[in-house]
Formats: structure tokens, sequence, C-alpha cells
């Protein structure tokens, strides 16, 4: 597992939170080559049930929300402003918000070494 996932696996275990505030740590790569990847692994986490996926504002009830297939996320992802924050003007439409699963958080144990009960390494 990678910086990347690890960081994505902790920030949705957290609490609820958006795409825009992972730390993705690839500056390699042109933009869109970058986008590519970013995007792919994080349609990988969702199919592989290791997070949950909606959109809408960041105050929005997550439990309630449609949870997106992997799928509607790719298309999403193409979409410059799903990569960004909420804005002003939106209605929240685009900006998607992540949660981790239990077999998310299992992986985040077994891939940093976080057994319950101690320390919380965040990678």
């Amino acid at each position: 597992m990678n910086a990347a996932e690890i960081d994505i696996l902790w920030l949705g275990y957290e609490d609820v939170s958006g795409l825009w505030e992972v730390t993705w740590g690839d500056d390699d790569g042109t933009e869109p080559s970058r986008t590519a990847r970013r995007g792919d692994l994080f349609v990988t986490l969702l199919s592989d049930g290791l997070i949950d996926v909606t959109t809408g504002p960041p105050s929005a009830d997550f439990d309630a929300a449609h949870h997106l297939a992997p799928d509607e996320v790719r298309e999403l992802l193409r979409d410059p402003r799903s990569w960004r924050g909420p804005q002003l003007d939106d209605d929240g439409q685009h900006v998607l918000l992540f949660r981790t699963t239990e077999a998310g958080l299992a992986a985040y144990r077994a891939a940093t070494g976080w057994r319950a009960g101690g320390a919380e390494p965040r990678g």
C-alpha cells in the first residue's frame, strides 16, 4: 500500500473527508497523467470496498446520501471541479466525499502495523 492510499484510509477513518484533502505525494509526470493515476487509485479503493464515496456539501449526512458506484466516481473525476474543495457558489454535486469502511480500516491496520489500543500511526 502506498502513502496516498494510507493517507486516504486515515482521512476517511478520522471523519468523512473530501478528495481535495488527500496528500498525493506524486509530483512526477504531467498533470493529465498524474490526475489519471490519482483517479485510478481512488476508484480502486472504492472498487475494493475500502472506502465509500458520495457527493455533496461537507455538511451533508453521509449515511443518508446516495453512495456512488465506481463508474459514477470515474465519471465525476473527469470534471476538474471534483479535484478541488467546495466553492461558495456551487451545490456540491461534484464534490467527492469519502469514508473508510471496516475493510479499509483493516487494510490500514495491516499496512501500518496499528493495533487496537495502541498509538494511532498516521502512516
